[in-house]
């Protein structure tokens, strides 16, 4: 960026020149000579303004990780759900039992749950509830084959297609304001066999093995209490 700056400024000032000695000559000259001058003076003056330094933060413009720790938030875990420029996280403060959802092009939408406040969660896939937190199929198809098996035996015999246009993870909770939140992965159409969906759909599951020991967690918790 400097080396073009400076390559800039040359040519601003071979132009500059050029409409100094063009305006010696008569009253054309001196007409060629201003508009050559002007638009190089603004030329320069854009080249050379120092531009602004530091993060988001230094400009007066609150990250999601500002409003985090501004609530004592300590990051245990972190994981990225959504790529590209709508970046979400998903965020865990095993220390103080807390998790949350937090969005870079919206920090100040980050919301902070308690483990406590977790009632139930599931994975989403179309509309189409794949795979939950609790529930007795999903229950028997984790301890069997996994979380994969666990998909398999919620989906039971609904009719598959090739493609996948919505991807999220839906988790209900004991606020009466706003009872659930939605952790998204995927919100275009992709093929189902292509590395995208692949990968996001091994994020979702680490998103709900997490989930699992939260809510694991919480349990334990409250029978302690």
């Amino acid at each position: 960026m400097k080396a073009l700056k400076i390559i800039g400024v040359i040519i601003c000032g071979a132009l500059a020149l050029t409409g100094f000695l063009t305006s010696s000559d008569d009253s054309t000259g001196l007409t060629m000579g201003i508009l050559f001058t002007i638009p190089t003076a603004v030329l320069v003056f854009f080249l050379t303004k120092p531009r602004a330094k530091g993060s988001r933060t230094d400009r007066g413009v609150k990250t999601h990780k500002d409003i985090l720790q501004e609530n004592g938030f300590t990051v245990s875990k972190e994981i990225q759900t959504t790529p590209g420029i709508f970046k979400t996280w998903f965020l865990v403060d095993d220390v103080n039992k807390k998790f949350a959802i937090a969005f870079e092009s919206t920090p100040s939408d980050t919301k902070i749950y308690s483990y406590l406040d977790i009632i139930d969660f599931e994975l989403n896939e179309d509309g189409n509830s794949i795979a939950q937190g609790k529930g007795f199929a999903t229950a028997v198809g984790a301890a069997t084959f996994g979380l994969a098996g666990a998909m398999v035996c919620a989906a039971g015999k609904r009719k598959t297609k090739g493609t996948c246009t919505t991807l999220d993870i839906r988790i209900m909770l004991n606020d009466l304001q706003s009872p659930q939140a939605v952790v998204s992965f995927i919100h275009r159409e992709i093929k189902k066999d292509s590395p995208a969906y692949t990968a996001q759909l091994e994020v979702a599951k680490e998103v709900m093995a997490t989930l699992s020991y939260i809510q694991n967690q919480a349990d334990k918790t409250a029978d302690r209490e």
